[in-house]
């Protein structure tokens, strides 16, 4: 396994870190830790233009820096009437993806805990799982299709209702069998215990994780995360063979700067738990103030 960075973990510091367009604050701050060579893209951090994207990926690329993921918001999920709008927004992403040596790209259900505030195009809700997964069949088919023939895989985040639901995951899964079909596995997007641990185990069987989603939130003076147990979920996939990156989503209160590399000492512990290696996390890190001072040549 291997650990990534992904950009939405800087959403509100992004702007000052590529001021005038350079990159070089947000490639020395992936620099500290020292063995993330891979990037998650948030679509907001090139306001989804293919021209800044390539910009991104030849700054980042002159220091061995790969994107290896998009990170954009469209719906399969959705009514009769926005379908067609759907699948265009899906075979536009493959084609930016494919078009940039890209072969993942993350996507939302929608039907999230906003579902009618953000869903308001869906005339109606599905009236079962069963109902879902036929819904998002009719976006996903054809969208999964001109995918494969782009070799760009398609990523369902696991988002809160379906898609971290295993029962809708599976019926999902077994409609549209394909490699280039699967989930992020999004740690802390769960309602609960039960439904984070029944849906990994179903995820694992169907050797369906494409990629981890390794959100955070709040850490105790150890370095670990006080509500997700990282070790337990690195140790189920490591044990199943599963190799994937751990794309980090910080979302706590902390700054920024300082939850990132937080949630790298813990995945770096994570790892090293799972491989049967010893790993002390390292607790004393950089004041973030004063990281982004240097950074930013202040």
């Amino acid at each position: 396994m291997k650990i990534a960075f992904n950009t939405y973990s800087f959403r509100k510091e992004w702007a000052l870190m590529t001021m005038g367009g350079s990159y070089q604050p947000v490639i020395d701050y992936i620099k500290l830790m020292d063995d993330v060579d891979e990037v998650e893209m948030l679509d907001r951090t090139f306001n989804s233009d293919p021209k800044i994207l390539k910009k991104a990926i030849e700054a980042f690329g002159e220091h061995g820096i790969k994107i290896f993921s998009l990170g954009p918001h469209p719906h399969p999920l959705v009514g009769k009437s926005s379908r067609p709008e759907a699948i265009k927004e899906l075979k536009h992403w493959t084609d930016i993806a494919a078009d940039n040596g890209i072969h993942k790209f993350r996507l939302s259900l929608g039907g999230g805990k906003s579902w009618d505030k953000k869903m308001g195009l869906i005339p109606k809700k599905p009236r079962n799982t069963a109902e879902a997964v036929e819904w998002t069949v009719e976006v996903l088919k054809p969208a999964l299709e001109y995918a494969q023939s782009r070799d760009v895989t398609l990523c369902i985040e696991t988002h809160h209702r379906y898609s971290s639901n295993p029962d809708y995951q599976e019926k999902l899964l077994d409609a549209l069998q394909s490699k280039h079909l699967g989930f992020i596995y999004d740690i802390g997007n769960y309602e609960n215990d039960k439904l984070r641990w029944d849906s990994l185990d179903l995820l694992i069987k169907k050797n369906a994780i494409k990629y981890m989603h390794a959100k955070t939130y709040t850490f105790d003076e150890n370095g670990l995360e006080t509500t997700l147990d990282y070790p337990r979920a690195i140790k189920l996939m490591h044990d199943a063979g599963i190799d994937i990156n751990l794309s980090i989503e910080w979302e706590g209160r902390i700054p920024a700067p300082l939850g990132v590399l937080k949630t790298y000492e813990l995945c770096k512990y994570s790892i090293a738990k799972a491989e049967g290696k010893d790993y002390q996390i390292k607790t004393d890190l950089p004041d973030p103030d004063e990281l982004m001072d240097k950074l930013l040549g202040d």
